[in-house]
């Protein structure tokens, strides 16, 4: 994946939804959905559904972001990196996407962390204790290492996103 830093004025709706015990849904969507078929980049690890970037074939812009938390284990706050907000967006592309090759799936392995009122999803496999943060929307991030995809940072949960965490049990 390679991704350009450029302003992002797109309006984003963060939506946290339990889709049953021990199941939740993270979503963060574009307002104004185009209309035609996203780039879809997919991070799996064949227990759940893959973590689901889908990007704007036209300008390279994120349309959506899923990720569904399964009966996870919240880690240990001292293992949190920091985090370095870069303050600007990007946009995303793929050397792989094409007309003929829409997704581009990848071994994607997530932790999950819940601070006091964020959430942190991040690739398991990272030693690193510095990442950088670009921004979807004043309460939601992309993390970076380098130039890899490492995460998501979701921010400033409200009371009701809180409760419907809560209320679906995912959290052991």
């Amino acid at each position: 994946m390679k991704f350009e830093k450029v302003f992002n004025n797109k309006k984003y709706i963060r939506k946290i939804e339990g889709m049953g015990e021990g199941l939740v849904l993270f979503e963060i969507s574009a307002a104004d959905k185009r209309i035609g078929q996203n780039y879809h980049l997919f991070y799996e690890d064949k227990r759940k559904p893959p973590l689901d970037i889908a990007i704007n074939p036209e300008d390279g812009m994120i349309e959506y972001i899923s990720y569904f938390v399964q009966d996870e284990m919240i880690n240990n706050i001292s293992d949190i990196p920091a985090i370095i907000n870069e303050g600007i967006g990007i946009s995303i592309s793929n050397e792989n996407f094409n007309e003929n090759s829409m997704n581009v799936t990848v071994d994607g392995r997530f932790k999950f962390w819940k601070l006091e009122n964020a959430i942190l999803i991040l690739k398991d496999d990272i030693k690193e204790r510095v990442l950088n943060a670009y921004r979807i929307n004043d309460f939601n991030n992309l993390l970076f290492l380098g130039d890899d995809f490492v995460g998501i940072e979701l921010k400033n949960l409200n009371q009701e996103e809180m409760i419907e965490i809560m209320n679906s049990k995912c959290l052991l």
